[in-house]
């Protein structure tokens, strides 16, 4: 019977398109199903998931078995639409009612859900799953049959279909280096393709590896949302877990599917998609959803490995191109393949130029022949290590560079490749030089540090008349020689000020300047050997001076001066000039420590003119010291215009 059109539409079903405009408008009193104020609940709600789908449904209910259908059927009616729609199924279908009445009369008899494939379309050419679900009223009763129908194609048709679904798919995909992207458009791509109403995948964080829900209490894994291993059905969890896929054709429920991933031996995601209502699936279609899961999580993953890799490479090229060494790579014959901007900006030469033995260039001439053998070493050594000196561009000097390389190899230990790095050491080596040098001078003045002190212990001893007297002297005689060499240790660099070395001297004995004491002379910075022998001539100066001489006397005065000769034959002149001494004490015809520092060691270590006497008043004494670099400091040479000149 057909549905008269009636102007007083109601408001159920909400949308449909036009079997859902039909539905509200329709006079259905007088069909078997009665107005759709008076529907049971379960017929509106099969009506509504009907309305709601993508693919061609059909609910019949009652005796009569009363159709309706949704606007996907529309082109399966075959011409007949609208007249058909509201009327029992054989009366609507009269010459193709014995295909699908088995099927039917299946599920009203036995309340399970029947599907059949390979049904033939209207034309002939279209191919079509039928799906058939009981439908049950209030009581339990099966009252009704809701049947899907899912278009599928011939074995032929489908591996064409199956080919350009794939290229589409590599197309979309190719461009997309975010792994959530590549999940998420490759998903969408299925879902539209096979029209279903939802696809993605469900990822497990690291040790999620609890079992599933109890039976019936978990939810289906192709719910969709984020899901736990032990939020799904204790069943799919362990056919996920197993490698197994789960697919489901709707039971009265929508249709679903999860195909698991593995990944060293565990479960890290698995696919899930869902349609908007019960389906069938069949094998080529349960094949592509297990190729395509695949393939979109292996793209995804190599796309997260080489953004790794990417992220990788730029912190190496950060570190590389951030440390002070020049690192390279080279092969296994010494041949370089890379160099890092360092070494173009140390050297000058491109990283072009450097490639193959143009390192080399840049290498000492004569080091290159250790850098070549060098490397024939290492095949044998496992390991590069030599030191050259390498060029550097902005002063055009070669400095040492302390060069180590090892080998990376592959799983079987072959060497792929060399990577090393120079380190420049020619700050250290220089340090290392002046090191020796410096400990060769300290051994050389602690010898001569010994063998002086002997020798005032030896000549203090001789001149000595008891032992209050060779305390006293010894005691002096040390005390001054211990003073030079603190002010050496000081700064052995810079030499000994022959003013301070004065005033330290007087110092010793209280005798300041200003009072009984006038210092005065050019800067003269003496060698730490002149300054030790200078230091005792003055000890001996002021011993004698406050013993018998001017600093004996409140009247006395010293006056120590010096000055330069810049004849043919530089000279420096001491004096000290003794005043205020009213009863000068006669020199002494016995040879003591003083006069053999005077008349002797001045003149054979420093080529010294010493003269002495007594006058009047006090002593005079005048020492001739050459300019030599023996004597002072080149400094003080070049001060004074002479050009350093040895003894």
């Amino acid at each position: 019977m057909t549905v008269a059109g009636n102007d007083a539409a109601g408001d159920w079903p909400v949308g449909g398109g036009e079997t859902g405009a039909m539905l509200r408008r329709g006079a259905w009193a007088g069909t078997p199903l009665g107005e759709t104020c008076h529907w049971p609940q379960p017929l509106r709600t099969a009506v509504e998931i009907c309305l709601s789908s993508a693919f061609p449904c059909f609910v019949a209910w009652g005796r009569e078995l009363a159709q309706v259908y949704n606007d996907a059927a529309i082109p399966l009616v075959d011409g007949r639409h609208p007249a058909v729609f509201g009327r029992p199924l054989g009366d609507a279908w009269p010459e193709d009612w014995p295909v699908p009445r088995p099927l039917v009369e299946g599920v009203l008899q036995h309340g399970e859900t029947v599907s059949r494939g390979d049904l033939g379309g209207p034309s002939g050419e279209r191919r079509f799953a039928l799906s058939c679900n009981p439908l049950r009223d209030a009581s339990g009763a099966v009252a009704g049959v809701f049947a899907t129908m899912v278009e599928t194609v011939w074995p032929g048709r489908a591996e064409e279909a199956r080919g350009a679904f794939l290229l589409d798919l590599a197309d979309r995909l190719r461009p997309l280096a975010e792994p959530d992207a590549i999940r998420a458009t490759g998903a969408e791509a299925l879902r539209r393709h096979l029209g279903l109403a939802s696809a993605g995948y469900n990822l497990l964080g690291p040790g999620e590896e609890e079992a599933g829900a109890p039976d019936g209490a978990g939810v289906p894994p192709w719910t969709d949302r984020p899901l736990r291993l032990g939020e799904i059905d204790a069943a799919a969890a362990a056919a996920l877990r197993g490698e197994g896929d789960v697919f489901f054709e709707g039971n009265g429920a929508p249709a679903g599917a999860a195909v698991p991933l593995h990944a060293a031996g565990r479960l890290v995601a698995w696919f899930r998609a869902a349609g908007p209502g019960p389906r069938p699936w069949p094998e080529h279609e349960r094949q592509l959803v297990r190729e395509v899961a695949e393939r979109i999580w292996d793209a995804a993953e190599r796309a997260r490995a080489e953004a790794e890799a990417r992220e990788g490479r730029r912190r190496l090229r950060s570190l590389v191109e951030g440390i002070p060494e020049l690192v390279w790579r080279a092969l296994d014959s010494g041949e370089w393949t890379w160099c890092s901007p360092q070494w173009t900006t140390y050297t000058g030469q491109p990283e072009a130029e450097a490639r193959g033995y143009g390192w080399l260039d840049t290498v000492h001439p004569e080091d290159r022949e250790a850098a070549v053998a060098a490397w024939r070493k290492s095949r044998t050594a496992g390991e590069f290590r030599v030191d050259f000196r390498i060029l550097h561009a902005e002063d055009g000097e070669y400095r040492w560079f302390q060069t180590r390389a090892t080998p990376v190899r592959d799983e079987r230990g072959a060497v792929l490749e060399w990577l090393g790095a120079s380190t420049e050491v020619d700050e250290l080596r220089r340090m290392a030089q002046h090191q020796r040098l410096l400990l060769a001078e300290l051994q050389h003045r602690v010898r001569n540090t010994l063998s002086v002190i002997r020798s005032i212990i030896r000549r203090t001893v001789l001149a000595s008349e008891s032992l209050d007297d060779l305390a006293m002297h010894l005691d002096g005689r040390i005390d001054a020689f211990s003073r030079v060499q603190a002010a050496v240790t000081r700064n052995p660099e810079r030499g000994i000020d022959l003013a301070q070395l004065v005033a330290d001297e007087l110092l010793a004995y209280s005798a300041r300047e200003g009072k009984q004491v006038r210092i005065g002379g050019p800067a003269v910075a003496l060698r730490p050997k002149a300054a030790e022998t200078m230091a005792l001539a003055i000890h001996e100066l002021a011993t004698n001076a406050v013993k018998f001489g001017a600093l004996s006397t409140p009247q006395g005065r010293v006056e120590v001066e010096w000055r330069t000769d810049l004849s043919e034959a530089p000279r420096l002149l001491f004096d000290w000039r003794e005043s205020g001494v009213t009863e000068p004490v006669r020199e002494s015809e016995r040879r003591g420590f003083g006069t053999e520092l005077f008349d002797r060691t001045l003149p054979y270590e420093l080529s010294a003119e010493v003269e002495h006497h007594l006058a009047p008043d006090g002593l005079r004494c005048t020492i001739s010291l050459p300019l030599t670099e023996r004597v002072v400091k080149e400094e003080t040479l070049r001060e004074l215009g002479l050009a350093p000149r040895p003894a």
